[in-house]
């Protein structure tokens, strides 16, 4: 469990295999959000090393809410996805 008033950095986090996906607010009100697992190819990158890609994605807005940021990534992942094809 990670303790509440650190800030949360994902990169650093990411360097444990078993978490997928990370999302913090700092103290000035924005929000991080790191998801890994993601299809290279989604990411409109070859997939021949057959490894997962990672999306990084800072919401700005002090009225966001944790919905609205995982709707961000989403976002995110699906205008890269139509940008490829």
């Amino acid at each position: 469990m990670l303790n509440a008033s650190a800030q949360v950095h994902p990169e650093s986090i990411f360097r444990n295999p078993s978490i997928r996906e990370v999302i913090s607010r700092a103290q000035n009100l924005r929000w991080f959000a790191a998801k890994r697992g993601v299809p290279i190819s989604i990411l409109g990158k070859p997939d021949e090393s057959g490894h997962d890609g990672e999306v990084y994605v800072e919401v700005a807005s002090k009225e966001a809410s944790l919905v609205d940021v995982d709707y961000e990534v989403d976002k995110v992942l699906m205008s890269s996805k139509r940008l490829q094809g």
